[in-house]
């Protein structure tokens, strides 16, 4: 054997081993799976054609639209999905609308479904009925249960919200719970502030009840407190209110406390009963206040029956008409708080 005969053997084994390999690249992406179907969808990385179908699959990134009634991107997504279920497994730029919006990774855009959910980082807006955010976020929750696991900087509106690592913003709901609260307060029936809260337990008289408990708890700028009454002389001597106040700093001791309530007895509550107070409050102690000021009594009873006969003092009293009675009274309150002032 030769070398010419060797050379040669080896050049075409060479030639064999490349056009092989060619071929098997060829075929390999030959073999990357398309499907573009009314029901059924399916397009590799980058291809950024409109997905309108039942079931839509990007299987990479994706920028386009996604209508169908579950619409899956592997990687990143930007455009507009609407369906019944969204799911993107990167990031997200743009609109989701659905019954559920899920990303698991960073959301930019609005959400608007039943079910929002983001694992990653938030800038926008989450709108429906269970909003959770797991990330930092920016922007605004509008729901019934709003939930943010790491601190949320922008607004929370619903039923229940919460923001586990604090806001800076503010809440509207029905019960707000809040790690701490900055640039912005917690309004709602049940406000629970961890760090910079206000709780108290208060002790007070006043014109209508010789004794009087409550709870207050929210924070400083705006609480709401929860009142039982009693007064022996009446007929009916038990009584549960509710209302909101605030404290206003003018010193370092003293402050000016507003509150408006609205009492009932509790076997007639067709008597309404609208207060408005204006407490001095001294702090004696970082947990103790003794408080006073004058009040305003509005009183309704649609039946015609007056309960208060005879208050139990008052500085003016005037019975408007047969069911409506005016008076200005005075309250004197002893608070201990659960918090610093």
């Amino acid at each position: 054997m030769n070398f010419k005969t060797v050379f040669s053997g080896l050049f075409l084994l060479l030639f064999y081993i490349n056009v092989v390999t060619a071929q098997s690249d060829t075929v390999h992406i030959k073999r990357e799976y398309v499907a573009y179907t009314f029901f059924y969808n399916v397009v590799p990385n980058q291809c950024n054609y409109p997905l309108v179908g039942f079931l839509n699959v990007a299987k990479g990134n994706h920028k386009s639209v996604q209508l169908g009634f579950v619409n899956t991107t592997l990687k990143n997504f930007t455009g507009l999905k609407a369906g019944f279920i969204n799911t993107t497994l990167g990031n997200v730029s743009g609109v989701a609308l659905g019954f559920i919006n899920t990303t698991l990774q960073d959301f930019k855009g609005c959400k608007m479904g039943f079910v929002n959910t983001t694992i990653g980082k938030s800038l926008g807006v989450h709108m429906g009925f269970v909003n959770t955010l797991v990330g930092n976020n920016v922007g605004v929750q509008l729901g019934f249960v709003n939930t943010a696991i790491q601190y949320i900087q922008g607004f929370q509106l619903g039923f229940v919200n919460t923001a586990a690592k604090g806001i800076k913003g503010s809440q509207l709901g029905f019960i707000n719970i809040a790690d701490s609260v900055s640039n912005g307060i917690p309004i709602g029936f049940l406000s629970i502030v961890k760090k910079g809260g206000y709780r108290g337990v208060e002790i007070s008289v006043n014109e209508l009840y010789s004794t009087n408990i409550a709870f207050k708890i929210g924070v400083p700028q705006l609480y709401s407190f929860f009142q039982g009454s009693y007064q022996y002389n009446y007929s009916k001597p038990l009584a549960v209110g509710f209302g909101f106040g605030s404290l206003i700093p003018i010193g370092t001791k003293l402050y000016v406390n507003p509150e408006i309530g609205s009492i009932s007895s509790i076997i007639n509550n067709n008597i309404n009963t609208t207060t408005v107070t204006s407490f001095i409050r001294y702090a004696i102690h970082s947990k103790l206040q003794i408080a006073a000021g004058p009040s305003v009594v509005w009183q309704q009873y649609p039946q015609g029956e007056n309960m208060y006969d005879s208050p139990f003092f008052s500085l003016f009293h005037k019975e408007l008409d047969t069911k409506n009675t005016l008076l200005v009274g005075a309250r004197v309150a002893l608070s201990f708080t659960f918090t610093d002032l």
